[in-house]
This record gives structure tokens, sequence and C-alpha cells, in this order.
């Protein structure tokens, strides 16, 4: 088993998605760090039914059920859709095979474009799945998924960042359902081959750009789990486009 420590830079981090009454809340001038484990192992690479030996608490999906519902009957089914992109929504998720030493995973392909119009638009991907009712998280220490993100045609413009985000839309006395204001999150740089990443509960925070809007309580937040959100914002110039397929696989925490 190797086990790779990496420190994921505020450079991941530097732009939101979100958009109140038409302005970007995009915040560039950031600090702080995000601990990441990426695991690779041997024979198994992380898969769910070889990692249950060590304890798995609570398999979200390993997708070997072939559908897009997930393994815990406490979640909806796996849903993705692309934001700040002109035309088409252009996203369209399935069950793919093969998995991350699997037979299946679950996958997104999308394209995004940045619209010649003078400004940055910030556009991207959301691939998640919402719980029935809220989750307490906090009893558990980590989320661990396998995941990969492959180009198209053209690389993808750097930095390549994926957030996961654990939302929270009653932690407030405001509720607002599958705003991403309301959530605490992370941040890890995938690649075309499979990787197995663990991700520390402890290290969740609300992203700089949602504090500046809504601030909360981000413990609170881990008690009250109501989706689990995996995202790529594209860093497009005024007019690029771009292309891929993420994809994701053993989803559980321990």
């Amino acid at each position: 088993m190797v086990i790779l420590m990496a420190a994921i830079m505020p450079q991941l981090l530097v732009r939101g998605s979100v958009k109140i009454a038409g302005l970007l809340a995009a915040i560039a001038s950031l600090s702080g760090c995000f601990d990441v484990t990426t695991v690779n192992v041997g024979d198994d690479a992380g898969s769910a039914t070889s990692s249950r030996k060590n304890g798995p608490a609570l398999l979200i999906d390993d997708f070997e059920d072939g559908n897009r519902d997930p393994s815990d009957t406490q979640f909806w089914h796996w849903q993705c859709y692309s934001y700040n992109s002109p035309g088409t929504p252009q996203a369209n998720c399935y069950v793919s095979t093969p998995g991350s030493y699997s037979n299946y995973a679950y996958s997104v392909d999308f394209e995004l474009a940045d619209s010649k119009n003078g400004i940055l638009d910030y556009p991207g991907m959301v691939l998640q799945t919402q719980t029935m009712a809220p989750v307490d998280f906090s009893m558990y220490a980590n989320i661990v998924f396998s995941a990969r993100l492959v180009p198209r045609d053209t690389p993808l413009p750097e930095p390549v960042t994926v957030r996961i985000s654990l939302n929270c839309s009653t932690v407030t006395q405001t509720v607002e359902p599958y705003s991403g204001v309301y959530s605490i999150g992370n941040a890890v740089q995938p690649t075309s081959y499979w990787q197995s990443f663990k991700l520390a509960l402890s290290t969740f925070i609300q992203f700089d750009w949602n504090k500046k809007l809504v601030p909360i309580d981000e413990r609170a937040c881990s008690t009250l789990v109501d989706g689990i959100r995996f995202e790529y914002p594209a860093e497009l110039a005024d007019g690029d486009s771009t292309a891929a397929t993420f994809a994701i696989d053993n989803v559980y925490l321990q």
C-alpha cells in the first residue's frame, strides 16, 4: 500500500459557483489549505468491498448494483447538471464500466463553455446525491471515494480541481434546499487514472465565498448533512470551452 500526503493550496479554491441577483460570488484572495490523503492500493485500489475488511462504517455507493440508486437507502439517486454554461445544459450521467477495480462506477460526460462576453462566467459541473432526511456525519472520521477526470480532446485548464461538499440546508433557521451556500467542503486534484482519496471530515470547512454570504456553524453542518456534491469548476478564460468525463466509485464513510 502506498499512501501519499498532499496539501491542496488556495489556488484550488479561488472561485465559487454561486450567483446572487446576477452577481458572481467569486473570491480570489483566499487563504488556508486542505489535507488530502491519496490512497493507491495494490490489487484492490480502494475498492469498497476489500476496504470493508478494515471496517467502513457506512457504504454510500459502490455502484455494483448497476443503477443510479445509492447502496445506502438514506440517499436519493445520483443526478448531475452543469451551470453558468450557455445553451442546453451539457451534462449526462450514467452507470459506467469498468469501475475502480470493480464492475461499475458512475460517470458524467460534460461540456462547459465561458461565453465570450468580456467577463468570466465560471461554468462548472455537479454530480450529487441528496438524502431523504438529514444524516449525522459527525460520528465518522473520513469520507473515502475513488475518482478520475478524463479530458475529451484537449487537456483541461489548470488547475484541475474537484470540490467535495456536504450540504446542510437546515443548519440555519432559513432553510435553503439545494443551496451550496449552506455546506462544508474540501478539494482534490484527480487525474485521468483512478485514484482513491480519503478526506478527514474534520478538515471540511465552509468555503470563504459562501461564508461571506451566510456564515454557518461548520460543526452543526456535519450533523445535518442532506447531500453530497462533487463539483468541477472549470478554470476557463473568456470565450474558452472544455469537455471531459468525471467518474466516481466506492463512496463510503469510515
